[in-house]
C-alpha cells in the first residue's frame, strides 16, 4: 500500500515553523491596527462567482472549486479583497466611511509553472471609501513599512491593477 502524503505545495507547519509565521502575522497585524486598520476575518469558502467576477479566466483557472452537497458553486479563498469587498457589501448599512480593514490567512491558488505554494498565507489591508494619491500612498506606504517592520533586508512591491 502507498503511503498517503501532502499534496505537493503545500507545507506541515511545526511548532518553531508556525511560531515564526505568527510572529510576523503578529507584526503586521499590530502596525496595521496603530494606523487604524481594524481585523476582518472572512470565510475560506466563498461562492465560486465571487472570485470570478473579479478576477475572471485568468483568476478562474487557479480556484480549488467544487459544488457542495447542497448544489452551490464554491471555492477555496485564492485572495481576500473580493471577500473583504462582499463583507462590506453586506454591512454597508452598519458602517462609517472609510472602511481601514485588515486581513491575514491562507489563500489557495492552483500553481502555474514555476510557482511552488498552493497554499500560502496573505496579509494585507483595504482602504474603502478613500481614493487618490493620498489613499495609495497609505496603502503602499504600508506595504513597504510591513516589509521593515519584519525584517525583511530586500523586498520587492510591484504595482497592479485589475
Amino acid at each position: 500500500m502507498q503511503k498517503l502524503r501532502k499534496l505537493i505545495g503545500t507545507q506541515d507547519q511545526d511548532d518553531s515553523s508556525w511560531a515564526e509565521i505568527r510572529r510576523l502575522q503578529d507584526c503586521l497585524r499590530q502596525m496595521f491596527e496603530k494606523q487604524g486598520y481594524s481585523t476582518i476575518e472572512t470565510p475560506v469558502l466563498e461562492p465560486t462567482e465571487l472570485f470570478v467576477r473579479k478576477g475572471g479566466g485568468e483568476l478562474a483557472n487557479k480556484l480549488y472549486s467544487f459544488v457542495d452537497p447542497g448544489g452551490n458553486e464554491v471555492s477555496l479563498r485564492p485572495e481576500y479583497t473580493s471577500s473583504i469587498i462582499r463583507w462590506f457589501l453586506e454591512s454597508y448599512d452598519n458602517l462609517e466611511l472609510p472602511i481601514r480593514a485588515q486581513y491575514s490567512g491562507s489563500v489557495f491558488r492552483y500553481p502555474e509553472e514555476g510557482e511552488d505554494l498552493r497554499e500560502f498565507i496573505q496579509s494585507g489591508v483595504e482602504l474603502i471609501g478613500e481614493d487618490g494619491a493620498e489613499a495609495d500612498a497609505e496603502v503602499v506606504g504600508l506595504g513597504a513599512r510591513g516589509l521593515m517592520e519584519m525584517g525583511l533586508e530586500q523586498g520587492k512591491i510591484i504595482l497592479g491593477d485589475l
